[in-house]
């Protein structure tokens, strides 16, 4: 995550002073390169996950994940950016029922404007993963909230061509459309896929 440093104040503003990153949106990334191999996206994905883990640890949800809000340094570090409609759910994530975000990383149970918890965020990191791995968006952005709510996940072969099965039930597991059963960032730590990809690289 892009690291807080100080703030002041005088009687008009609020100033915050972060940490200076260099580097790109994981959108423009996505757009340069259209699809990552599954070792590149590995290490991105992993990093991502760990700042989830942490946050998610603290009672935080980010609630609006997208590459817009993903910055990749000039190292390959990604860094959340953009917490302004996140929740500290205060030990008790059952009472966010907003619907906010955008409606292309939203969760089915958001868009239902039924209470969501913490694996709204891994929902949107699994779209994410699947631009990314594809080079194209899961679902028919014609009717987007049907699509989201009810379609399955297929994955086409002209599209997901040497993407290995550990990588797809890794997406699986993240679009799970059931919000109970899918994986935690936690758990998500610990998959085969990481470990099968060795994600250590960058792509900076």
């Amino acid at each position: 995550m892009v690291q807080y440093v100080e703030s002041f104040e005088d009687e008009k503003y609020l100033y915050i002073v972060m940490e200076y990153c260099s580097g790109q949106e994981l959108f423009k990334h996505i757009e340069q390169k259209v699809k990552f191999t599954e070792q590149e996206a590995a290490s991105i994905i992993y990093k991502i996950i760990e700042a989830l883990n942490h946050i998610h640890s603290l009672g935080i949800v980010h609630r609006d994940l997208k590459p817009e809000n993903i910055m990749i340094d000039d190292e390959g570090n990604p860094k959340l950016l953009d917490f302004g409609l996140s929740k500290n759910t205060q030990g008790n994530s059952l009472l966010l029922k907003s619907v906010v975000g955008s409606k292309l990383f939203m969760a089915p149970e958001m868009l239902s404007a039924m209470p969501h918890t913490f694996t709204c965020d891994m929902w949107s990191l699994g779209i994410i993963l699947f631009i990314m791995l594809s080079g194209s968006y899961p679902f028919d952005t014609r009717n987007l909230e049907h699509e989201i709510q009810e379609t399955p996940i297929v994955f086409y072969p002209t599209m997901w061509k040497g993407i290995s099965q550990t990588g797809k039930d890794f997406v699986m597991d993240l679009l799970d459309k059931n919000p109970v059963s899918r994986i935690s960032a936690k758990k998500a730590l610990e998959h085969e896929w990481f470990k099968q990809e060795n994600a250590d690289v960058n792509i900076a």
